[in-house]
């Protein structure tokens, strides 16, 4: 396996897609964690030293495997549905947001797996909540 480097912000991002404690339920979701970068830094100084971000820099690994299965699959997948909604070419890359621009075009896709990721966190707690009763 390939070692990459990760820049320490994405890394605070991804961090602040699970922040659970902020985000609790899907009535509002991190946007910030791909809109900027600002609130992302903010929201690190103020939690990095409580229990929850200690275990969850902890699960680090595991959410930048889940980012790299999800920048995999995203398109494929993407295809998968549309043909199954009845599209005979899905065309991921003309996804309304999807810009042709390298640097868009990656912002936008770390901006969708952000996305997938807090849809996936908030489906994990409900169903471990779920499991309690």
């Amino acid at each position: 396996m390939k070692i990459n480097e990760i820049n320490i912000s994405e890394l605070l991002r991804l961090m602040y897609a699970f922040d659970v404690v902020k985000y609790p339920d899907d009535s509002m979701a991190p946007i910030q964690s791909y809109s900027g970068k600002a609130q992302v830094f903010k929201r690190y100084k103020d939690a990095f030293n409580t229990s929850f971000y200690k275990s969850l820099t902890k699960e680090l690994p595991v959410l930048v495997n889940l980012y790299d299965l999800i920048e995999k699959e995203l398109s494929s997948k993407y295809s998968d549905y549309k043909k199954r909604a009845g599209v005979a070419i899905p065309r991921f890359g003309s996804v309304k947001g999807v810009e042709k621009l390298r640097m868009e075009l990656r912002q936008t896709i770390f901006e969708i797996r952000l996305i997938i990721l807090f849809q996936v966190a908030i489906f994990i707690l409900s169903m471990e909540r779920f499991a309690r009763y």
